[in-house]
């Protein structure tokens, strides 16, 4: 009566991926590094900070614009995303059902932007913009230079191309290992930073929640499965203050 095999055709349903162990830096290891990039004057080292104090993902630190960020309130619209299709470099609205989402920044952070704005402007006269230019008209047109509006941009102005970006921030750790040999810091994608930001966090703390709507994720859960790493020694550690607390001590 049947005459083909239906289960010829159907999809087997996937093993669930085994967790991977990430590498991580301890906000220590974060400063030290940031501090060497300074020094060295990388020209991103204030972008990979800008990561690494506000958890945001790659895609949305490239996309952000001056224009998103409200330095009397200290906060910042995350409209726009900068990411790559076949190596192509496409913008498109930020988040996936694409509403905005607004994080606070702090007051060092804001400094560095600042910082880093004024360093932007040195990039643009080098481009031939005048200081009347930028003083009355900070989007005014210049030849070979692009209009975006970018926070973090090439030096001409476009995208920086977010799988660039990636690699010059893997490349930077090798120099630095090679001048610390006797306490060299472990090789991290620049997503870890993202990564660093919420285990930093959660280990200074912060509520679940307050990570989970600082990272945009859907829910809390989502939050929690990430950071198992995280949540089992802080509920050790709350378990024996709460016993602490109830156990009658040794003396009975």
């Amino acid at each position: 009566m049947v005459t083909d095999n239906v289960a010829r055709n159907a999809t087997a349903p996937r093993q669930p991926k085994a967790k991977k162990t990430r590498d991580l830096w301890t906000a220590e290891q974060t400063r030290t590094f940031l501090d060497w990039a300074r020094s060295e004057d990388h020209r991103l080292w204030i972008a990979w900070a800008f990561i690494a104090t506000s958890g945001v993902r790659r895609g949305a630190n490239l996309g952000l614009r001056w224009q998103d960020i409200d330095f009397e309130a200290g906060m910042a619209a995350l409209i726009w995303t900068v990411t790559c299709v076949n190596h192509e470099i496409v913008v498109k609205p930020y988040g996936k059902s694409g509403n905005n989402h607004q994080i606070l920044l702090d007051a060092g952070t804001l400094a560095l932007l600042h910082t880093w704005r004024a360093h932007q402007n040195i990039e643009r006269l080098a481009f031939g913009a005048s200081h009347e230019c930028l003083s009355t008209d900070p989007g005014c047109e210049l030849p070979g230079y692009h209009v975006r509006d970018l926070v973090f941009s090439r030096p001409d102005g476009d995208c920086l191309h977010p799988e660039r970006f990636s690699r010059e921030f893997r490349r930077a750790q090798r120099p630095y290992n090679r001048q610390n040999p006797i306490d060299p810091l472990p090789e991290i994608s620049l997503h870890a930073l993202r990564h660093g930001w919420a285990t930093v966090a959660l280990e200074a703390g912060v509520p679940m929640k307050v990570v989970q709507d600082r990272l945009n994720h859907v829910s809390e859960r989502i939050t929690a499965d990430i950071y198992t790493h995280v949540r089992a020694p802080l509920q050790s550690d709350a378990a024996e203050r709460v016993a602490g607390l109830i156990l009658p001590g040794d003396g009975g």
